[in-house]
């Protein structure tokens, strides 16, 4: 499988006209987190399109372009929050990947964890089954939580990418908690006419630890 060159230009056939696309998402802020994601850009750098402005996150629910009504679904979402009980979500750290259009680390998360006595699905299931109740987005069925390097400027093999990657990793120093705990939810929001360009903070909800 070969990856696909990103189209960096202004989508206004999809967008017509819409200003903002909104979504939730988990804001990466372990610092050794970070550097290893610098690192890999870098690493990834002459493969990758240039101004990538994103911040790294994990995108938990997309609502879609923001018109009037996913506004008004937007607040309903909050309500639907503020009725779940919510703690801190633990992602692990699994690999490097790649999709067609964007390199990727994978992560990953438990199906059930302890609560109490008794087992539960991961708080990020429940997170996104509450948003959903109200709209699911541009979402798929299968969730694949992930963060996102940037986009491909050029096709090439991905096993090509993968084997760049590894090669690296061999070589490298920098260590890596396996876990990141993310202690608050965040709605963003960015400028449909430019997909690679940076994330706006709408509004955050803390998930508060259970005592």
């Amino acid at each position: 499988m070969k990856t696909d060159v990103f189209d960096d230009r202004d989508h206004v056939e999809w967008h017509d006209g819409v200003e903002k696309y909104g979504f939730w998402c988990f804001s990466v802020s372990d610092s050794k987190w970070l550097d290893n994601i610098k690192d890999l850009q870098s690493v990834l750098s002459p493969v990758l399109q240039r101004d990538y402005l994103r911040f790294p996150h994990v995108t938990v629910a997309t609502l879609g372009l923001m018109t009037e009504a996913n506004w008004c679904l937007f607040e309903q979402q909050l309500e639907a929050l503020n009725i779940l009980s919510m703690s801190p979500v633990v992602l692990d750290w699994q690999a490097f990947s790649s999709y067609i259009h964007v390199p990727i680390i994978r992560l990953a998360y438990q199906g059930l964890v302890q609560q109490g006595r008794g087992l539960q699905e991961h708080q990020i299931i429940q997170i996104r089954k509450q948003l959903h109740s109200i709209s699911t987005g541009d979402d798929q069925s299968d969730y694949d939580p992930h963060i996102t390097l940037g986009y491909y400027s050029q096709c090439l093999e991905i096993d090509t990418v993968l084997q760049r990657v590894a090669q690296h990793s061999s070589n490298t120093d920098i260590e890596c908690p396996k876990s990141h705990h993310f202690n608050e939810l965040l709605f963003c929001t960015y400028q449909t006419s430019n997909i690679k360009g940076a994330i706006e903070i709408y509004h955050r909800v803390p998930l508060d630890p259970i005592v």
